[in-house]
């Protein structure tokens, strides 16, 4: 099997010096030995551009990528443009593997006949680690449709693109959007939709670093945490218009029932941070849905109060006082 299937390893680096070793260690050491190692220095400026060279130095199956900074989109998408392998698999480098991920996740795909493998993940965060992701007992076969609406729920499949194998070909018109956070969630329901079967094990194969100063570490930090929440929010509506175009009107509720709750934090922050042209976008987007949120089965019934409350103007002159009196404390 190893000698027909080559897999691709996407890995994007930008200053993680600190993390890099113990990434390339766990990818390098796979007990599936056909590999095609992608490093993209993005630009790096603490000495993990060299430390790439070494590794492909060491290797031959580490290719190097260096390029000026644009991005984990960017570096992902450069990297796209040049694989060579069957199948995709991402590892961001400052998280790692399980030795035998690779091996697992290939055989999982061959075995059911699936263009997409799913495995389950560990969360690392100050050096402690945790279980998030609350994982199947025994695998799971799922078509499209299911896999959407379980990314939708995002609590069995999450929108992470590196807790996964894909093959080749559901890339060939889909790249990541360069300048914005949450990428992943913006094109991992156009790769299921393009995927007939996925395939869900059971195993917990990686391992994500929550570390401070990431993207998804917004603590004591409201603007970036809005910046994120803009990004969230694109994503949302963007998959939401999708599901509408398609015409499946379960798929189309669920979305809503996800991305309504987005939306008041997004008019919220708007709000505080005087973003007018946002504000209105959000705004008008309650008063083109608001009969189709109302009749909505999925969405709760909290929402659908407060959509009342948006609606009217209330609930940020509410917001706008409580922000005021934290600030005072």
């Amino acid at each position: 099997m190893e000698k027909d299937i080559l897999i691709s390893i996407i890995i994007p680096v930008y200053n993680v010096i600190k993390y890099l070793d113990k990434c390339m260690k766990s990818v390098l050491n796979q007990t599936y030995h056909n590999l095609d190692i992608i490093l993209i220095d993005d630009g790096s400026t603490d000495g993990s551009g060299e430390l790439c060279d070494k590794y492909s130095k060491n290797d031959e199956r580490v290719r190097v990528i260096h390029k000026s900074n644009g991005g984990i989109s960017s570096a992902r998408n450069a990297a796209l443009d040049i694989i060579n392998g069957d199948y995709i698999c991402f590892v961001d480098s400052d998280d790692h593997i399980e030795l035998n991920m690779i091996e697992t996740l290939v055989t999982a795909v061959k075995e059911n006949a699936c263009e997409i493998a799913i495995c389950g993940f560990y969360t690392e965060h100050d050096g402690e680690v945790s279980i998030e992701d609350p994982g199947v007992k025994e695998s799971v076969i799922i078509n499209s449709d299911e896999a959407i609406d379980e990314l939708i729920e995002d609590k069995n499949v999450f929108n992470y693109v590196w807790d996964k194998i894909y093959v080749k070909a559901l890339f060939d018109n889909i790249r990541f959007p360069v300048g914005r956070n949450y990428e992943d969630m913006a094109i991992m329901y156009l790769l299921f939709a393009h995927a007939k079967k996925i395939c869900r094990i059971p195993e917990r194969l990686y391992y994500y670093n929550k570390r401070a100063g990431s993207i998804s570490d917004h603590r004591n930090n409201n603007k970036k945490w809005y910046l994120n929440c803009i990004d969230m929010l694109t994503a949302k509506l963007e998959r939401h218009q999708f599901l509408q175009s398609s015409k499946n009107s379960y798929l189309e509720q669920k979305s809503m029932s996800s991305l309504i709750s987005t939306v008041y934090e997004g008019i919220k922050l708007a709000h505080v941070y005087s973003e007018e042209n946002r504000y209105k976008q959000y705004m008008d987007f309650l008063k083109i849905n608001n009969k189709s949120i109302k009749q909505n089965l999925y969405v709760n019934e909290k929402d659908k109060k407060l959509l009342f409350f948006y609606q009217n103007k209330v609930a940020y002159f509410i917001y706008s006082i409580f922000q005021k009196i934290r600030g005072k404390k």
